[in-house]
């Protein structure tokens, strides 16, 4: 089985005729019932970079793609026609696994008797070592990855909010409804934006009166950062036209606004904290 993982781990040759690799093992639980309820797939080289995997050797329509990236010693799968779940190859001259990031997994070799021998085993010890090796590489990758596209889509939000900030003034003056919002926020440095000019009357099915709400961003520091949020803001109806003093939020099913700056756009749902840069 070492010798299987420095094989699997070396660049394959280039050719590009389909060339039949017999299941091995790790047939149960992959996501792919195309290849996995297949014996042999047919897999196309194409270069040391690309490869194909198909359910016969012309079944091109019913076949999945992958492409190695740069600094990576396996290859990802870049399309499929069938199932959606992604998958990632390790593959040579002499052997392809592919893993999935949970842990399912397909070994095919191109030696019919190798590939059935393994097949007929109980102990699959080797195997399932040689799996957790290499899934640990991707699984590696693909976290790096993803902090760097949370670091880039955190960095780009925080732009567009910053900007959408700098550019928003409130649309109606109400000293009693900042003051009340001010002292909800219990933060001294709470700077409030009501975003319409005039309060949305909530009623019931019949017709009454139950509240008044207006919504309002509210920008604040908290630990050397800068954050802002949003609700509905209002009071309760009494009766009669009047309406409570105290200061209650509301949320309204799929109520959000919609942030514009720096050349794009964000939805902002009522209740969740957004950083912004403090300037």
């Amino acid at each position: 089985m070492r010798i299987l993982l420095l094989l699997l781990l070396a660049p394959f040759s280039a050719f590009t005729q389909s060339v039949p690799y017999y299941l091995a093992d790790g047939l149960n639980d992959f996501s792919d019932q195309q290849f996995r309820g297949t014996n042999p797939v047919y897999v196309t080289l194409v270069g040391t970079d690309s490869m194909i995997i198909s359910t016969s050797a012309d079944a091109y329509e019913h076949a999945s793609a992958y492409k190695r990236s740069h600094g990576e010693s396996y290859l990802r799968r870049t399309a499929t026609w069938a199932n959606a779940m992604p998958n990632f190859a390790f593959a040579d001259d002499n052997a392809v696994i592919l893993i999935e990031e949970g842990g399912s997994y397909l070994l095919f070799f191109k030696d019919k008797n190798t590939a059935d021998g393994l097949l007929g085993e109980d102990d699959k010890s080797a195997v399932l070592h040689l799996k957790d090796s290499l899934r640990s590489i991707i699984v590696a990758d693909n976290n790096r990855q993803r902090a760097e596209n949370g670091r880039t889509t955190g960095a780009r939000n925080r732009k567009i909010l910053t900007a959408y900030m700098r550019g928003l003034q409130s649309k109606r003056s109400d000293p009693t409804l900042i003051r009340d919002i001010k002292k909800w926020s219990n933060n001294e440095t709470t700077t409030v934006y009501v975003v319409d000019a005039n309060y949305y009357i909530t009623r019931n099915y019949r017709g009454e009166t139950l509240n008044e709400n207006i919504p309002a961003v509210i920008r604040y520091h908290l630990n050397g950062k800068c954050y802002i949020q949003w609700r509905a803001f209002g009071y309760e109806a009494l009766g009669g036209g009047a309406f409570a003093k105290d200061l209650n939020t509301y949320t309204k099913n799929d109520a959000y606004i919609l942030a514009t700056g720096a050349g794009g756009s964000l939805r902002l749902d009522p209740g969740v904290v957004y950083e912004i840069d403090c300037d």
